[in-house]
């Protein structure tokens, strides 16, 4: 007889499901102290409360997809070794958004946001400075577009040096 267990079969899907399951749920919980209202008539709680369910609904298929079925029998050779932490890609993944928020004031959002996505671009084993330039310009551009004359929210939008902005 075969005792069959449940292991996590993919490290990096489960705790991307566990993460995005807690963010989920914190945003269901910060939204319940909105007035929820009905579909007719949404209240400003109705919109994250459903893109929060949604958030823990695909958590939850990433977490269950990232489970496998192993025998307990099976030999130690057989079984996936456990995953490491790419360290280089965590510090170029949380430095650039800490410099982001530290210096958006400084030297404005567009500068803010280039510098935040060709230093996290760094984070990947696949960089390519090209791409991440023009990915950076694009994102700058667009975020431009929404952040500053779409919902006209303000931010300086470049460094004081190049004049008022």
């Amino acid at each position: 007889m075969t005792i069959r267990m449940i292991r996590i079969g993919n490290q990096k899907d489960f705790w991307s499901g566990v993460l995005l399951g807690g963010a989920g749920f914190s945003v269901i919980w910060g939204a319940f102290a909105y007035e929820i209202g009905v579909a007719s008539q949404m209240g400003p709680g109705f919109f994250p409360i459903l893109v929060g369910a949604i958030t823990v609904i695909l958590s939850g298929i990433l977490i269950v997809r990232s489970l496998s079925m192993n025998d307990l029998s099976a030999s130690s050779a057989d079984q996936a070794p456990e995953s490491q932490w790419s360290w280089r890609s965590l510090f170029w993944i949380i430095v650039p958004i800490i410099l982001f928020g530290v210096l958006l004031n400084v030297i404005g959002i567009f500068f803010s946001i280039f510098l935040l996505v060709l230093m996290s671009s760094w984070a990947s084993t696949d960089f390519h400075l090209k791409t991440a330039i023009v990915l950076s310009i694009v994102l700058m551009i667009i975020s431009g577009f929404i952040f500053v004359w779409g919902l006209s929210l303000e931010f300086r939008l470049w460094p004081s040096f190049f004049g008022e902005g």
